[in-house]
């Protein structure tokens, strides 16, 4: 709600903002409501891919912090890193090509090797997420409490 806080610096500068800024509290209810509804409201399925990543996310962060059983099988050790190596596979795939530290030193300087970067960056990526499905499928009906 960033246009909020502007709301509030400069309203006598930006009389535009009033407006935007209330339709913007109308929207934030409507999301509210369907995700309650829905789980899932219009705005998350625009970014969809990103959306669940988040989800992915804070959810393996609580259900970390919280949870106290896990798979008879193994130790309670095990299962911790296993999540902790989860949580960092999403992390990695959260973060876009064109982002990573390797791709910004060359931006504007040598874009071919930018170029490549960005192309290895998303291969990791497009690698971690497969590693990370195959631990979902590996543990999937385990996640619970």
């Amino acid at each position: 709600m960033k246009k909020i806080r502007n709301f509030y610096i400069y309203p006598w500068r930006y009389p535009s903002n009033w407006f935007r800024n209330i339709k913007g509290i109308f929207y934030s209810f409507k999301r509210r409501f369907q995700r309650g509804r829905y789980g899932i409201c219009r705005y998350d399925v625009w970014d969809m891919d990103s959306y669940l990543l988040k989800v992915f996310d804070n959810g393996l962060e609580i259900f970390k912090e919280d949870c106290l059983s896990y798979p008879g099988y193994i130790k309670a050790d095990e299962w911790q890193n296993i999540l902790t190596h989860m949580q960092e596979l999403i992390k990695i795939a959260q973060t876009d090509g064109i982002d990573c530290e390797e791709a910004e030193k060359y931006y504007g300087k040598d874009d071919e090797r930018w170029f490549e970067e960005v192309q290895k960056w998303d291969k990791y990526r497009t690698d971690c997420w497969n590693e990370f499905c195959d631990l979902m499928k590996e543990w999937y009906f385990h996640l619970w409490w």
